[in-house]
């Protein structure tokens, strides 16, 4: 698990090494009716150019289009150079624990031709079970994201991956009291890997799956899925 993390590092940062031209995302009208997303450029032959985030290239006569919309500045937090986003998560995690985490992140857009982003941000979460393990820990989670947008609607997909340096600030783990004990590591790091589901530019559902990278003591490894709400703006 731990190469398929760094392998999916591995791609999304070639991706950001292809930067080009920046573009606004835009939305072609046809006079039939027919919409068309994508990055529109005027050709010296009387027509328009669109290319779609996939990648897909059309053109079509300036008297075929009705008309061209750019999306409103207030309406465009993704498409931005950067943006944030506040979630409240729920991680259902191994070992009879259930934790709850709030995060801030600030994500900047790396790449000109793409809709591809590097986050950063904090975030805590505490987590306890009914064995009396309880955990407060505190998370910098560092990350590239991709944005696809699905034509003709306001979803978006943004699948990302990437690390989460953790130190656990006080509690107890199999016993162990982090303030008196060594046998709990309290400086970890992850790896994580999800997906943000975002509705209207404005809000999104996200769900992840993290596994640390050093084992928490000598007997477990914690890993956890992430399931998430939040903001963006």
């Amino acid at each position: 698990m731990k190469k398929t993390g760094i392998l999916i590092m591995t791609a999304l940062i070639s991706i950001s090494l292809s930067a080009q031209e920046t573009k606004s995302l835009s939305t072609v009208i046809l006079n039939n009716g027919m919409s068309i997303s994508g990055y529109v450029e005027s050709q010296p032959d009387g027509s328009y150019k669109v290319t779609s985030e996939s990648g897909d290239v059309f053109y079509y006569s300036f008297s075929d289009v009705k008309s061209v919309k750019k999306p409103s500045a207030q309406n465009q937090h993704i498409a931005k150079n950067k943006f944030n986003t506040l979630s409240f998560s729920y991680h259902p995690i191994k070992y009879e624990l259930n934790g709850f985490s709030l995060e801030w992140n600030r994500n900047i857009k790396v790449s000109k031709s793409t809709p591809l982003y590097f986050g950063y941000g904090l975030g805590i979460q505490y987590s306890s079970s009914h064995r009396s393990d309880r955990l407060l820990s505190a998370r910098i989670p560092l990350e590239f994201l991709y944005r696809i947008n699905i034509p003709n609607t306001k979803i978006a997909i943004a699948p990302y991956a990437g690390f989460d340096a953790i130190v656990y600030l006080f509690g107890q783990y199999d016993g162990y009291d982090f303030t008196h004990s060594k046998k709990n590591r309290r400086i970890n790091i992850d790896w994580h890997i999800g997906a943000k589901f975002i509705f209207n530019n404005k809000w999104f559902l996200g769900a992840a799956y993290e596994s640390q990278i050093m084992k928490f003591n000598e007997y477990s490894n914690i890993s956890q899925a992430n399931i998430s709400i939040g903001l963006l703006f």
